[in-house]
C-alpha cells in the first residue's frame, strides 16, 4: 500500500554543530533537488539508495537510484528504464553488483514487480514469478538472506496477503498458501518499503495498526494487535524480542514490545523522536537515530533506552531515510541542491558507544505447544536467537537438557514444564523461557451419551483429567472397598484430579451434572 510523502526542498545553511556528526556527500544524481528516500547498507563501503523528486510542483514518481562503492566518497546515479510513472518501494541489495526493488505500477492499471540487477544497475530484469496482478498487486517489501534465499511481500490480492518465498535468487518465486497467512481485514494493507528482518524473523507492519511475523523465512505467519487501530506505523527492531514502532500520522505516537511483538505499549517519549524515518544502531544496548523532514521537524535525533529519550543531533537540515551499519557508520538522506552537491549525509560522529553483548537475545520455535503423549512425546525446538553466540544450553523442565542449537526432546511424564534456552558468547549470556504442556489421552473414557464426559488417562499414575460439556455439580472417587476416596463440588472443566497421594489399585467414580449421573471405572498404577 502506498504512502507516498510530498515533502518540498527546503536550503538551509550547514551550522558547525551538524557537521560534527554528518558529513555531507552529493548524491550523484544530475538533476538537483533528488531526495533520498531509502537506503540499504551493505559494508562500510557499499550503500544503495532510491530517490524521489523534490520539485515543489512534481506529480509524478521517478525511477532513480544511486550507488556507492567506497564509502560515499563517490556516489553514481543511474535512472531505470521501462517503468514510467512506477513507484519503486525501497531497494534491498546484498553486494556491490547485486540488488532488488519492489515496482508499483501506476493507477488505475495497478500490480506490480521485483526487479533485480546483476551487474550495478547497469541493468534490471523483471522477475515475473512473483506476480502482483492488478489492480490489487501492489508489492512493498522484498529482502535476501544470501544469492539465493530471499521473500517478497505484497497487499492482499485474490483473497489473502501476496506473500512469496524463494531458493534461486528470484528466478522462481512461489507464493505462500493462504492457510500459511491469518486472514486480513477489511481494507487492510502493508506499508512500502516497511519491513523488519532478524535472522529468520520477519515482520511487517499493516495500516490498520497490526503486526504480521514470519519465524521461517516467510514460509508462516501470525499476526499480532498494537494500541494503534487506525494509523500506518514503521517499525524496527534491534533483537529478537526488543522492538519499537510509530505511527506515521498525527499523534506520532510510539510503541515498544519486549516480546517480539506478541503485544505493544505505549512510550511516553521525550525530546525529538523525528516523524520520518528511525533505524536500530547495531552493536549498541539500545540506540536509535531518528530523521525529519517537514517542515519545523526537520533534523536528526537519537535515542539511548528503546526510544524512550531523544536527544537532538542537528535541526538545520532535513534528513529522510537512515540506515546505520553499525555504531561508527551510517547514512541519511537529504536533497541535493544542484547537480553536484548534497543529496547525502554520512555519520562522522562519536556519539554511540559499543556494546559487545548487543544484540544478543534469545528465542526460539518449537514443533508443538501442547504434546500428547498417547500419540508422541517428541517435540523438536529450533534456535533463533538473534546476534552472535557459540554455546547453546537447553533446560526441558523435566530433568532433559541439551547443547545443540537445534535439538529435539522426548517428554515422557505429564505436566507443564518450562523449556530454557540460554545462548553465550564469551562472557554475554541471555535466557528465553517459554512452557509446554504434556497431556496423555490414552485409555479415554466417555460417559453419559457417549461424549460429554471424558476422563483419562486409564491407567492413570500421578493426575486424572476430566472434560465435560456441561459444568460438573460434583466428583466423587471410590476405592475398591466402597470408601470415599475424593469428592469435589461445582467444576468447571477441564479439569486435573490429582491422585498421587491414592494407593495403586482399582476406583470407581461418579460424576454428576444438571442432567444426572454417570459411572466409571479406573486403575491407579505407580
Amino acid at each position: 500500500m502506498k504512502k507516498k510523502l510530498h515533502i518540498s526542498f527546503l536550503f538551509c545553511a550547514i551550522f558547525l554543530s551538524s557537521q560534527a556528526q554528518w558529513i555531507l556527500q552529493s548524491s550523484g544524481f544530475p538533476t538537483p533537488m533528488r531526495g533520498i528516500v531509502d537506503i540499504c547498507a551493505v559494508d562500510t563501503n557499499v550503500v544503495w539508495a532510491i530517490a524521489n523528486d523534490g520539485q515543489p510542483t512534481s506529480t509524478t514518481d521517478i525511477q532513480e537510484f544511486t550507488r556507492t562503492t567506497n564509502g560515499g566518497t563517490k556516489w553514481k546515479a543511474r535512472s531505470i528504464s521501462g517503468y514510467n510513472g512506477a513507484y519503486l518501494s525501497m531497494i534491498h541489495a546484498i553486494d556491490s553488483m547485486t540488488a532488488w526493488i519492489p515496482v508499483c505500477h501506476p493507477y488505475p492499471a495497478g500490480g506490480g514487480t521485483i526487479i533485480k540487477t546483476t551487474d550495478g544497475g547497469v541493468t534490471w530484469t523483471p522477475q515475473t514469478t512473483a506476480v502482483f496482478d492488478g489492480p490489487s498487486g501492489y508489492p512493498n517489501a522484498v529482502y535476501f538472506w544470501n544469492a539465493n534465499e530471499g521473500y517478497c511481500m505484497g497487499d492482499p490480492n485474490g483473497g489473502y496477503f501476496e506473500i512469496y518465498t524463494t531458493s534461486d535468487g528470484g528466478t522462481t518465486w512461489t507464493r505462500v498458501p493462504q492457510s500459511n497467512i491469518p486472514p486480513y481485514l477489511f481494507g487492510e494493507g502493508g506499508i512500502s518499503g516497511n519491513n523488519c528482518v532478524m535472522g529468520d524473523i520477519i515482520w511487517f507492519p499493516t495500516n490498520k495498526g497490526r503486526v504480521y511475523k514470519s519465524i521461517d523465512k516467510g514460509h508462516h505467519w501470525t499476526v499480532s494487535a498494537s494500541p494503534n487501530t487506525s494509523h500506518q506505523m514503521k517499525l524496527m527492531f534491534r533483537d529478537s524480542n526488543n522492538g519499537i514502532a510509530q505511527l506515521r500520522d498525527p499523534p506520532y505516537t510510539a510503541y515498544y514490545t519486549t516480546n517480539g511483538g506478541t503485544t505493544w505499549q505505549t512510550i511516553a517519549t521525550s525530546g525529538n523522536f523525528y516523524r520520518f524515518a528511525f533505524c536500530y544502531v547495531p552493536g549498541t544496548t539500545s540506540t536509535y537515530v531518528s530523521t525529519g523532514a517537514l517542515f519545523g521537524f526537520i533534523g536528526t535525533s537519537y535515542s539511548t533506552n528503546d526510544g524512550v529519550a531523544w536527544n537532538t543531533i542537528t535541526n538545520t537540515e532535513q534528513f529522510m531515510a537512515v540506515s546505520f551499519l553499525d555504531y561508527r557508520h551510517g547514512w541519511a538522506g537529504g536533497y541535493s541542491t544542484d547537480s553536484t552537491t548534497g543529496g547525502m549525509w554520512k555519520y562522522n560522529g562519536n556519539l554511540f558507544v559499543f556494546d559487545s553483548c548487543a544484540g544478543l537475545a534469545a528465542f526460539f520455535s518449537k514443533t508443538a505447544d501442547t504434546l500428547d503423549l498417547n500419540t508422541s512425546g517428541l517435540v523438536n525446538f529450533h534456535d533463533l536467537s538473534s546476534g552472535n553466540h557459540s554455546t547453546w544450553h537447553w533446560d526441558f523442565g523435566e530433568g532433559g537438557s541439551s547443547s545443540l542449537p537445534d535439538p529435539t526432546h522426548t517428554y515422557t511424564s505429564t505436566g507443564t514444564f518450562p523449556v530454557t534456552l540460554t545462548v553465550t558468547n564469551g562472557t554475554c549470556t541471555s535466557s528465553k523461557t517459554d512452557t509446554i504442556v504434556v497431556k496423555n489421552t490414552f485409555g479415554i473414557e466417555r460417559y453419559g451419551d457417549g461424549s460429554a464426559i471424558e476422563i483419562w488417562p486409564n491407567p492413570a499414575k500421578d493426575y486424572l483429567h476430566i472434560a465435560s460439556a456441561v459444568p460438573l455439580t460434583s466428583v466423587e472417587i471410590y476405592n475398591s472397598l466402597g470408601q470415599k476416596a475424593y469428592v469435589r463440588n461445582n467444576q468447571q472443566t477441564p479439569m486435573d484430579i490429582n491422585i498421587s497421594d491414592l494407593l495403586q489399585g482399582i476406583y470407581f467414580i461418579r460424576i454428576t451434572t444438571a442432567q444426572g449421573s454417570s459411572f466409571g471405572k479406573f486403575m491407579i498404577t505407580k
